[in-house]
C-alpha cells in the first residue's frame, strides 16, 4: 500500500461522511454519532498520512 492510498483514502471518508453529516444535521438537526466517527476516523488517516509524506520527502 502507497501513501497516496492512505491520503485518498482518508480524504474520501472526510467527504463522504462529513458530507452525510452535514446534510442530515441541517435537515433533521440531528447528531449522529456514527457519523462523527467517520470523519474522525477520516481526518486522523489522512492527517497521519500527510505526516508520513512530508517524514518520507525529508528523508530522501
Amino acid at each position: 500500500m502507497t501513501n497516496r492510498f492512505f491520503l485518498l483514502f482518508g480524504a474520501m471518508m472526510v467527504l463522504l461522511f462529513g458530507g452525510v453529516f452535514v446534510i442530515r444535521y441541517f435537515r433533521t438537526g440531528e447528531l449522529l454519532a456514527d457519523q462523527l466517527i467517520g470523519v474522525a476516523v477520516g481526518a486522523i488517516v489522512f492527517i497521519w498520512a500527510f505526516i508520513w509524506r512530508q517524514r518520507n520527502k525529508i528523508r530522501e
